[in-house]
């Protein structure tokens, strides 16, 4: 891993951090308290529901607003400003109109999960300007608590770099039994998909950036001890947007599990096609207003877990529909 000066931003004051090694890392960075942490959720025991999965394209936010509080996004610290920034809402550039989550120097979001088994597909638009210095990053924890204070364990840290025009995935080193650190050159001033296929049963995961392989396929990359030194637990508990680099964008998030026999959208599990249709909303609705746990599309785990957020989740899912329509949510 190269050596660097990493710039983080503590309590206002900005600070240079001499980086090598895993210390070059966001995790690293936040391991030693040069970064701040996030907030306190309560998550329940590995044994709870996964849930039907996660997905946010920021376009039912107003244009200009920040993105914590809405859609259940939340501080990294817990408290904001100055030692996490918010990211902004936009309309001038999107992946999927209107808008688009946009970066700032030391903004960092996170949702928080607790997804323990399973297979899961991971998906983001990326949007790197060619002019903006910094880096911009996509990060997923297998250990995370919020506000953070200690004991996260990093799975994913994706570097998105203008000053050396490379997308770097930030891995286990080769000599300690991992891929090493994996690159492709960057493609700037336009949208470019990140991937990530998360098998928890078998503890691995690959990722692709524009269709190419960015971490390839291999035994040797295990979620539970990737980006972090030690080992973790082959779980999801945290998405975190962060970024050193302003005008960094996100649009057409998801964290969605990989069910060929199962449609959530198909909520009155109807068989005649079309077979996702209003019918599926009025079936959610009476989920909702039964407080029943299958009304908990977005997996939350902070009371109250029923919320409005659920009902985006669902319209985002139907929006989206399924590999088989048809199938039993």
């Amino acid at each position: 891993m190269k050596n660097s000066t990493r710039m983080a931003l503590v309590a206002g004051t900005v600070l240079a951090v001499a980086g090598a090694s895993w210390g070059d890392t966001v995790d690293g960075a936040k391991q030693k308290g040069i970064l701040p942490g996030k907030r306190l959720v309560m998550l329940p025991s590995p044994s709870g529901p996964d849930g039907p999965g996660f997905s946010d394209n920021f376009d039912s936010y107003a244009n200009g607003s920040g993105l914590v509080p809405q859609g259940g996004w939340l501080y990294w610290n817990g408290s904001g400003p100055p030692g996490a920034l918010n990211a902004t809402i936009d309309n001038t550039l999107s992946f999927s109109a209107p808008n688009s989550a946009v970066g700032a120097v030391e903004s960092d979001n996170v949702q928080v999960f607790n997804i323990t088994s399973g297979h899961w597909i991971c998906k983001v638009q990326t949007y790197t300007p060619s002019t903006a210095t910094g880096i911009g990053y996509f990060i997923m924890l297998n250990t995370y608590t919020n506000p953070y204070v200690s004991g996260g364990n990093w799975s994913i840290e994706i570097h998105f770099e203008t000053s050396t025009n490379l997308v770097t995935s930030i891995n286990r080193s080769i000599a300690t039994g991992g891929p090493g650190n994996t690159t492709l050159p960057l493609i700037p001033n336009q949208w470019v998909q990140l991937v990530l296929d998360i098998d928890l049963a078998a503890d691995t995961f690959n990722v692709t950036y524009g269709g190419l392989p960015l971490v390839p396929a291999s035994p040797l990359n295990k979620w539970s001890q990737n980006v972090s030194a030690a080992v973790g637990v082959p779980r999801i508990q945290c998405i975190d947007l962060y970024s050193q680099m302003a005008g960094f964008r996100w649009d057409d998030l998801s964290l969605l599990p990989v069910v060929g026999a199962n449609c959530y959208a198909n909520c009155d599990a109807s068989k005649v096609a079309p077979c996702l249709n209003v019918n599926d909303f009025i079936c959610f609705n009476n989920l909702y207003a039964a407080s029943s746990t299958k009304a908990n599309c977005d997996a939350s785990t902070i009371p109250p877990t029923l919320n409005v957020n659920d009902f985006i989740c669902f319209n985002n899912l139907y929006a989206s529909s399924c590999t088989n329509p048809c199938a039993a949510p």
